[in-house]
């Protein structure tokens, strides 16, 4: 069962806009945990496999995830040796994938 998003109050993004860190399980794909912190973070549901009770279903407005990145791109750079850093906008979010340890996700505020 991966883990909720928490806010991570070690972070600004100088908006007030709070920044959810998303610490992935170990048999995830890169793409699911950027999936599920998009879902923890916006309380939408993504993936439709996810229950979690309360959530908006958002497939229908939300984008596809190989729309705006390349999924196979962002696995390869994330499971690389080195520390690597992708930052994407996604379902109305900045999404920042560190590597294999977290993803980041700040919601963009309305204009």
């Amino acid at each position: 069962m991966p883990d909720e998003a928490t806010p991570d109050t070690g972070r600004s993004t100088g908006e007030d806009s709070p920044t959810y860190e998303y610490n992935p399980d170990e048999d995830e794909t890169v793409i699911e945990s950027v999936l599920h912190a998009v879902e923890a973070a916006t309380d939408t549901r993504l993936l439709p496999s996810s229950r979690k009770p309360g959530a908006t279903a958002g497939r229908e407005r939300v984008r596809p995830l190989h729309d705006v990145v390349d999924p196979e791109a962002l696995a390869r750079l994330s499971s690389a040796a080195t520390e690597v850093r992708v930052t994407f906008p996604y379902a109305g979010c900045t999404v920042t994938v560190a590597g294999t340890d977290a993803v980041l996700v700040t919601e963009e505020s309305p204009p």
